[in-house]
């Protein structure tokens, strides 16, 4: 799973989802640049799990909307807590989780993006 979450207590709230104290820092990014760059890379991500709102040029909406364009293939489920930006993101059909995470309904959606999926996500991969 490549993480995009600019908060330390998000980051932190992930971490608490079964199976995600494995994920390793090289998977976690604090800005959808960065994610970006990560994905131009040679590892593979069964999931990118993003904040809507971060610092820099690329925001958590432009960072899905490119990922489904270019790496069609990888399931993207985004989180916020800012309901503008949520209806947003829901209208392009991409699934949201509210902020604070309540780590169930986080689960539940990690789950519903597919078996292989949350496996992989849950692994740290």
């Amino acid at each position: 799973m490549l993480l995009v979450e600019d908060s330390k207590r998000g980051r932190r709230d992930i971490g608490r989802v079964p199976g995600t104290a494995r994920l390793r820092q090289s998977t976690m990014r604090l800005n959808g640049s960065d994610a970006l760059r990560k994905l131009q890379g040679r590892q593979s991500y069964a999931l990118v799990l993003s904040d809507i709102l971060m610092p820099g040029r690329v925001a958590g909406l432009e960072l899905a909307r490119i990922v489904r364009e270019h790496h069609s293939d990888i399931p993207i489920l985004l989180a916020t807590g800012y309901s503008d930006k949520a209806q947003q993101a829901v209208h392009d059909g991409f699934p949201v989780v509210r902020k604070p995470y309540d780590l169930e309904i986080l689960s539940r959606a990690i789950r519903e993006l597919g078996p292989k999926s949350r496996e992989q996500a849950l692994s740290g991969e």
